[in-house]
Parts: structure tokens; sequence; C-alpha cells
């Protein structure tokens, strides 16, 4: 069982290239992250290495050198038509100064097409706010850890809900999992990131993403196939492809 997964915090080769035949196979999308204009090019290499169902999103993350940001911006805009979207970029409760360089990035994301991916720790109401002023082909909530109000307004407006491997034990995830209508459930594994409980600290690599559908599942009460079905119907409306017909 396998589903999207989204990645961040470069260097990642070797979490990527462990799920290189899985990836090939087609029963497992990367959508990886860059941080900054530093680690783009890596994005896009492994993009070019591995080939078909691996994405490369490149931005400015809020808590990466700020400075970084009119590169960023060209790498986005040079690189556009190997690009697959814009991320990971967004705001933190731990960075202040970061709004303008956020808007910029969603003003790129809505002039050249592409979906973004959004952090908001922290900051959740503020990113939905700033994000309702563009018109975007596609947003996924990284992470999410908001509130239910703010989780009623996301998914009103159609953004992805990001749920990680911390899903499988955190009780207040699930309960947001099971608020949150299907059709804005996504996964993620945000590798690597060491994850505690059932997960003992273990580095995560992209296939962590079949425990986060299994949870999924339980708390949607739904099949686990039918969970996969609908995460994967999700994501491909998100980055832009068509839908393909199951046997």
């Amino acid at each position: 069982m396998r589903g999207p997964c989204f990645l961040s915090r470069l260097p990642l080769e070797n979490y990527v290239l462990d799920a290189e035949r899985d990836v090939k196979k087609g029963e497992l999308y990367l959508v990886i992250n860059s941080t900054s204009s530093k680690d783009a090019d890596e994005v896009i290499e492994l993009k070019k290495k591995i080939g078909k169902n691996v994405y490369s999103f490149v931005g400015l993350h809020p808590n990466s050198d700020q400075s970084d940001i009119e590169q960023t911006i060209q790498t986005i805009q040079s690189k556009a038509d190997i690009i697959d979207g814009i991320g990971e970029i967004g705001l933190d409760e731990r960075n202040d100064t970061v709004n303008r360089n956020f808007e910029l990035q969603l003003e790129i994301a809505e002039r050249l097409k592409k979906p973004v991916n959004v952090h908001s720790r922290g900051k959740t109401e503020k990113v939905i706010e700033t994000l309702g002023s563009y018109q975007l082909n596609g947003v996924m909530l990284h992470w999410f850890s908001g509130n239910d109000a703010e989780l009623a307004k996301a998914c009103d407006r159609g953004y992805l809900i990001g749920f990680g491997p911390a899903s499988v034990y955190s009780k207040k995830l699930q309960k947001l999992i099971a608020k949150c209508p299907l059709q804005n459930l996504m996964t993620e594994s945000d590798a690597p990131v060491r994850y505690s409980a059932c997960f003992e600290e273990m580095e995560t690599d992209p296939r962590f993403v079949a425990s986060v559908i299994f949870s999924l599942s339980i708390h949607k009460k739904l099949d686990a196939e039918d969970m996969e079905k609908a995460i994967e119907r999700n994501f491909r409306n998100y980055i832009g492809l068509k839908l393909r017909i199951h046997q």
C-alpha cells in the first residue's frame, strides 16, 4: 500500500533512492521540496535522475535565510518548465519577518499556475488569510496543526491538509483527521525526520506513508484500499494530472 509523499529538509538523496523502486513501479509519488535556492538544484536533479512520479517543488522556507529570496525567485523563473510547484514556503511563529517573501512566492505561483506546499506552524490563521488573496492552482497545508475552525475554513476553500507519521499516534491529529473531508486529505512523511512513539525515533523514509494511509483509513472508517485511491485522486487533482482508472 502506497500513496503520495512530500519530502523536505535536504539533503534527501539517500531517502529518495531507497524508495526508487516503488516510485518507478508507480506505487509511490514523491514531491521533493527545496528550502532555498541552495538546494533547488538537488531537487531538480533528483527528479531528472528518477523521472516518472517524482515532482520537484522549489521555494524559500520561512526559517531559511531570507536574503536568499531574490535568487530563489530567479531559480523558479528560469526553471519554470521543470519545476512542478512552489514550496516549501509559508510563515512560522519563530520568524515574523517573512510575510513579504511569502507573498512574493505566492505571486509567482499564481502567475505560473503552479501548486504550493505551505508551512504554517503557529501561523495557520494568517496563512489562510494570506492565501485567500491569490488565485492558486492547488494548495496543501503541510503538517497541519491548526484548530477546528481553521481546518474547516481551509477545507471550504479546497485546500489539502497534510498528515504525516505523527498521525499514527497523535490524538490531536486523529481528531482533525476525523473532521477533515475525504477530498481534503493528503499524506506526507517530511523525511528525513525522527518520529517518536511506535516509530521509536527511527528516521523516516517515503515508504512510511503506508502507515499514514492505514491510520487515515481507521479514523475515516474506510477500507485501506479505498483510502489509498482517495489520496491518489486528491494528489492527482492537486498536481494537475489526469485520473487513471484502477483495475
